[in-house]
Formats: structure tokens, sequence, C-alpha cells
């Protein structure tokens, strides 16, 4: 590809990937099927000047879960009493209307070919990154170190990065984070986060938005009428938004290697083109 400056980018990598899909466990091999990426990878700048930037990667095939769930929850009316109110009307009371629900749940594991990025080589010198393996994901791979060299091969600048892991509940699985950024081995960014455990990806504890909201008693997805002021029998559910539990592994703090540091304060957004129960309505 070319650009009115006289720049070329070339483009050569593509990524695949192969998804498999289970449905309440039972596997559908007609979905076990390839799909090209529409991500290329910039394997080289040509400037105008006739000079090379060079990009090599590092290809891996990474196994990714997730799970969708599609749910349906259908009201029959246990029992109708019919009252005559005059000559021509008539009156119902549905005395119980309880829910039945339908459920399926679709899981999705892709097995795909990323591309990391391993160097980056230009005429007068080289950033090269190192990368780790992960233990949340399968063949992934995270930045473990960063390096800039001159055109004498001489490391001008050194970055490392640590991490940890937030451990779900139960040990259902875990997430990475990143604790430190380290310049030259010494000056370094600390980033503290809250320290609420998550819980399982797949959980149903989470607000309508998919966060965290401390409800270990919800069993499905599906908003409960009742809390809308519907006249349809409680479903047990509670998906209202919790800032306590939204705030669950978030970024608090990052300290400066200066000795400074920053501190974050979050709130729930608002609005009012519509109601939503808060998480104490009944």
């Amino acid at each position: 590809m070319d650009n009115p400056k006289g720049q070329k980018f070339i483009f050569r990598d593509s990524a695949t990937s192969t998804i498999s899909t289970s449905s309440n466990g039972t596997s559908n091999s007609s979905l076990y099927k390839t799909h090209p990426s529409r991500i290329w990878m910039l394997n080289k700048i040509i400037t105008e000047k006739g000079k090379e930037i060079i990009i090599n990667y590092q290809k891996t095939k990474t196994e990714i879960e997730s799970v969708s769930f599609n749910e349906s929850q259908d009201f029959f009316e246990s029992s109708i009493t019919t009252r005559r109110l005059g000559p021509w009307d008539f009156y119902s009371d549905f005395v119980t209307k309880y829910p039945t629900e339908n459920k399926i749940t679709t899981t999705n594991k892709v097995y795909e070919y990323q591309y990391y990025i391993e160097s980056i080589i230009f005429p007068k010198g080289k950033v090269q990154f190192y990368l780790s393996d992960r233990q949340d994901i399968v063949e992934a791979k995270k930045l473990s170190r960063m390096t800039v060299s001159n055109s004498q091969n001489e490391i001008v600048k050194d970055i490392d990065f640590t991490y940890d892991y937030f451990v779900e509940k139960n040990n259902a699985g875990k997430r990475l984070k990143l604790e430190t950024v380290l310049k030259d081995k010494n000056e370094g960014f600390i980033f503290i986060y809250n320290n609420k455990q998550l819980p399982a990806k797949i959980s149903y504890e989470q607000d309508y938005w998919g966060y965290c909201n401390g409800k270990v008693s919800n069993k499905s997805l599906i908003p409960n009428p009742q809390r809308f002021n519907n006249v349809y029998k409680d479903n047990g559910e509670n998906h209202s938004a919790n800032l306590q539990f939204t705030k669950t592994a978030v970024l608090e703090t990052i300290k400066y290697p200066t000795g400074g540091s920053v501190s974050f304060d979050y709130e729930l957004n608002t609005f009012n083109n519509c109601w939503v129960p808060d998480i104490d309505s009944i």
C-alpha cells in the first residue's frame, strides 16, 4: 500500500482462527470451521527516501474460550377467576403467574494463530520485545521486557514489566494484571488494584452491563420482572448495579518513581431516559 507521500506499507501475514462450538455440552462438529482473519500484519515500511523499517513477529496458536447464553423465560397463568361486574362486563383475576425457563448455553473455543511483535528494526537501531507465557490463556504471551538499541547494538533503554494474577472465586480461573513497569531496572511505576475478588468469567453475578454486582444467588441473566413493577412472579434475579462490586479489581492507584502518585475514584453512570431499579429495590 502506498500513500501520497511516497511511503510504502507492506502487509504479508494474516491471522487465521478455527472455531468449535458446543451447546449445552453437545459438540456441533458442523461448526468446526477455519476462518481467515481480516487482520493483516504490517511487515515492512519503506520511506520516501528508500529506508526500510522491518517488523518481525512471533506466531502462536492461542486457545480462547468464550461462553454465550441464549435464555428465554415464558410465563403462564396458573388459574383465572372470572367475575361478572355488570350486564356486559367481565373481570379476570390472574391469581399467579409462574415463569418457565428455556436456557441454551453455547461455548465457543477459538484456536487462533496470533502474531506478537518481536522486533522493529530501523536504520539507526532496533526495538526488541521479549515475550513470556501467560497462565490465564493457553499459548498466549505477555510482554516481559522491551529494549531499545542503537546502530552499534548498544542498549540505550531497558524496560521490564512484572505481572501477577487476579484469582477468581473458588479458583475458577485467573486473569492477568500488570503490577510494575521498571525503567533501567530501578525506576518504576507501581499499579495498585481494588482487592475484591472477581467471580468466574461466566458467572451470573453481574449487572445489566456485565459488571460484577455481588449477587451470588443469581441463576440466570434474565431480568426479574417483579423488580420492574411487573405483576409476574419473582424469579429471584437481581442484576442491578452495585458500586462496591462494580469496582472489583479496577485500577485504583499508580505510584510514580518520583515518589508521587495518582488515585482514581469511580462512580456509577447515571441516565434519565429510562428507569432501572437500584440494587436494594424490592
